[in-house]
């Protein structure tokens, strides 16, 4: 069995290799045997496998691929994403290799200097002629295809500048002034320009701020601009909003970039804003325990599972933050014993990489923005690598927190309302197990599996559906919809009159041997049998043992929309007065709200005489909503074809872009050979008009009071077209 650094690398006949934790220090860390020297020891393990795919030291380090449908590239995936794979390859391996390098700077993996090697290669990936360029900002622009604006090129080049802040004399410092420059430029293209309206905005974040650090001019208020962005979308107990979903990218992107920013930039250039990343990190520290089980394991759940141990960087990223009660024992052990939940198994490495899956490759889990290098994403928690060895994440003694302390006949649950999540920690077999809330998806998302479940559990990662039938952790409902009525039910209605009328005229006027008595009873018999059948349903429907869910069932039914899948006004009031108390007391922080009502003019209309198609309007609408609109925009419908935008420190110029799009989406829609007209009504409210607008309520008697204004425009358009 061969040994490399220090650690155990076996490989049996088939090729499988796992790491083994070699001299383990169980005085330091009881649980793991893991210290600092065997993090090391793990990124050199890791590296190993990387480097074992490499045909010499002058190509890009790419795994050697056996998923070729989902993930990228493929046939049906942009040109530009051939040339996002090298660069993730480079870029998250680097993440491995940079904090092992501040430490070992001298490292050999498969005969080749690690340091050497990652000093040209990086140089060579911005070097516009070198076979190994991966193409800047202008260059993927023209590649792209048909609504492409933004690349995962961003992404990694924040990772890139991670890495070289970590190793920074060791590889930043050895290049001449030229080089820097080249590669700053390089970095720039990507840091000022689009990106995604979601955790995205955090990798322009560090692209800037490493540059700041470095002596660039920036521009400040775009800095400025994203920062507001990330922290509305802030939701409590630590947990962000990424788009309509809560998962794992609060705590291995915003928990771990946020705090890395403050110390780039946040903490001398933008104080508030860094005292809340700094507050929101603690606060995540305090609750995120509870989604660790026993054993320190992560649990899989949402988008992006094959980025597995990173769930555990929050406690790796949080002691770079100034201020910190988070416990340095309990934070070293769930990283630790995260980290060896996966590359202690052999199941997880096929071809010398973690897989395409959560232990071994698992496609049903698999999102097509990855590619075969994205899994080594699971180096984040190796930020805690910068710090010195005598810093108390590796001089404290490992503990397992609350799990000390639940006995096997307990457990132990936390709520954390902001995101909708109750966790529990199963002290009989020391599992964790959490059920989710406020997930927002299309009917058929292919998201809907990775989130959408009764509970997720620490021990039983989650099944694929087969939609065959019942499902794994759901409830199964039969549901037989009736056939459309061939005539409509109004004639039903009058048909039902009529035959009545005409039994009765022959029981009393015709010639029928019985009673009058008797015949009077049978007039009476049908109406007092309905009457009694219809009533009995709700007599026996507020009996508890039958109907218990009713509360339930009526609740849902009154906040979420099935025919458009939005939620109501309900729901939009109660985010509306909490984003009003932050514009309120946080005033120096220039916050504010879009809100804005789109009403369908004529659906009144409609709806009397074609039910149907009305319905069907609707749903159209929404679509277009659902498509042209900011995943970090709420959207809502407030019935009466009244649809509802919050709007959350959009800039303008991105605020009337995207009314500009929404209205196009309108004027393609067709509405029984006609185009449907729409009354739009638009308030921003702000420190200085907030208290004037305290409830959703009088914002849209303002807004009403707008929307006959903006019907009046809208008709002088028409005729002046």
């Amino acid at each position: 069995m061969p040994t490399v650094g220090g650690k155990k690398e076996t490989k049996g006949e088939s090729g499988k290799m796992k790491f083994t934790v070699d001299n383990p220090d169980y005085k330091l860390s009881p649980y793991t045997g893991m210290g600092r020297e065997h993090w090391l020891d793990a990124c050199e393990f890791l590296l190993e496998g990387i480097f074992s795919n490499l045909p010499s030291a002058e190509e890009l380090p790419l795994s050697r691929r056996v998923e070729f449908r989902i993930s990228y590239p493929s046939k049906n995936s942009s040109p530009t994403k051939a040339y996002a794979e090298k660069f993730e390859g480079l870029a998250r391996s680097f993440l491995l290799a940079a904090p092992l390098l501040r430490s070992r700077p001298d490292c050999v993996i498969k005969g080749i200097p690690v340091a050497e090697y990652y000093r040209k290669q990086i140089l060579a990936a911005v070097t516009k002629g070198h076979r190994n360029y991966l193409l800047g900002w202008e260059e993927l622009t023209e590649l792209a295809v048909e609504g492409e604006t933004a690349f995962q090129h961003t992404c990694e080049c924040a990772s890139l500048v991670i890495g070289l802040d970590q190793c920074r004399s060791v590889i930043w410092d050895t290049y001449a002034e030229e080089e820097r420059k080249r590669i700053g430029e390089y970095l720039s293209g990507f840091g000022i320009n689009k990106t995604g309206a979601h955790n995205w905005r955090l990798f322009n974040m560090l692209i800037l701020g490493f540059l700041y650090k470095e002596g660039w001019e920036i521009d400040e208020g775009l800095m400025r601009d994203h920062a507001r962005n990330i922290l509305s979308y802030y939701a409590g107990d630590g947990w962000y909003r990424d788009g309509h979903r809560f998962d794992y990218y609060t705590p291995w992107a915003f928990h771990v970039y946020g705090p890395l920013w403050n110390v780039w930039y946040g903490y001398e250039k933008e104080p508030w804003m860094a005292e809340k990343i700094e507050q929101y990190a603690n606060e995540m520290a305090d609750v995120f325990s509870s989604m660790f089980d026993r054993d320190g394991h992560v649990t899989l759940w949402g988008r992006s599972g094959i980025y597995r141990n990173a769930a555990a960087s929050p406690y790796a990223s949080v002691f770079l933050l100034r201020h910190t009660d988070a416990d340095p024992g309990y934070a070293r052990w769930v990283n630790s014993a995260a980290l060896l939940q996966f590359i202690g198994r052999e199941d997880v490495f096929v071809n010398g990489v973690p897989s395409l899956g959560f232990y071994g490759q698992f496609l049903p889990m698999l999102q097509d923005y990855s590619c075969a290098e994205s899994p080594f994403w699971i180096a984040n928690p190796m930020v805690a690598l910068t710090y010195p060895e005598d810093h108390p994440f590796w001089t404290a003694e490992e503990n397992r927190g609350d799990w000390e302390s639940i006995g096997s006949g307990t457990y132990r649950e936390t709520v954390m309302e902001g995101a909708g999540i109750v966790s529990a920690g199963l002290g009989g077999n020391g599992a964790c197990e959490f059920r989710t809330a406020k997930c927002l998806f299309e009917p058929g998302d292919g998201y809907i599996p990775c989130y959408i479940r009764l509970g997720f559990h620490s021990h039983f990662p989650w099944e694929a559906f087969d939609y065959g039938g019942a499902e794994a952790m759901q409830y199964s409902l039969l549901f037989r919809e009736g056939e459309k009525p061939l005539v409509p039910n109004i004639v039903l209605t009058w048909l039902a009159i009529g035959l009545t009328t005409i039994g009765s005229a022959i029981l009393l006027l015709g010639y029928v041997v019985m009673d009058n008595s008797i015949k009077i009873m049978l007039l009476f018999a049908f109406p007092i049998t309905a009457s009694l059948v219809y009533f009995s349903r709700y007599i026996i429907g507020e009996w508890g043992w039958i109907d218990r869910n009713r509360a339930e069932i009526e609740s849902y039914a009154t906040h979420y929309n099935q025919i458009v899948k939005l939620q109501t006004a309900y729901n939009a009031n109660k985010i509306y007065e909490k984003e009003l108390q932050f514009i309120i007391k946080e005033q120096i922080a220039d916050l504010w709200i879009d809100v804005t009502a789109i009403h369908w003019v004529h659906n009144h209309q409609v709806r009397q005489f074609h039910h149907n198609d009305y319905n069907y309007a609707l749903q159209q609408i929404a679509k277009v909503l659902k498509r042209r609109r900011l995943p970090s925009e709420a959207l809502y419908y407030l019935g009466d074809g009244t649809f509802l935008i919050l709007s959350y420190h959009l800039p303008d110029i991105t605020f009337a872009y995207q009314n500009q799009s929404t209205r196009a989406g309108f004027d393609e829609l067709q509405i029984n050979n006609s185009k449907p007209q729409f009354k739009w009504g638009h308030l921003k409210v702000d420190d200085i008009n907030a208290t004037s607008f305290k409830n959703l309520e009088s914002v849209m008697r303002h807004i009403e009071r707008d929307m006959e204004t903006d019907l009046v425009v809208e008709y002088l358009r028409g005729v002046q077209r």
